[in-house]
């Protein structure tokens, strides 16, 4: 079994990151527990509280080079783009835990003018 390596020897920098951006499935999920295109909360849905958690976690763990649930390969050009911020890279995570879909945390221009941060359902890319 190949494991990716731990990002945080690069110390990732918040404001590399740029502003946070929740598409609407996000916003609605939080509010409401109902993923994009379901009427009700999964079984095992978590508590307003605890999705409000589990985002911040996603986030937090983005910005400071936790891969999550990334393949290897993601995880490496990851590395990539933490090395050389302002080169137009991005920074792509994903997690997938909680009895919740898949969740993506996308940096796009990592280090760059035009960063911005963006949480969604795989379902939303």
């Amino acid at each position: 079994m190949t494991t990716a390596p731990k990002t945080s020897v690069l110390n990732p920098s918040l404001l590399d990151h740029g502003k946070l951006l929740l598409t609407s499935g996000i916003q609605h999920w939080l509010e409401t527990g109902c993923e994009p295109y379901e009427d009700e909360p999964k079984p095992g849905c978590l508590d307003e509280k605890w999705r409000r958690h589990y985002l911040s976690v996603i986030v937090t763990s983005h910005i400071h080079g936790d891969a999550g649930d990334t393949s290897v390969d993601d995880t490496f050009h990851n590395i990539e783009a933490f090395a050389m911020p302002g080169t137009g890279r991005r920074i792509f995570t994903v997690w997938d835990r909680n009895y919740t879909s898949k969740i993506y945390a996308i940096t796009s221009d990592f280090g760059g003018g035009d960063a911005y941060l963006t949480v969604m359902f795989s379902s939303e890319y």
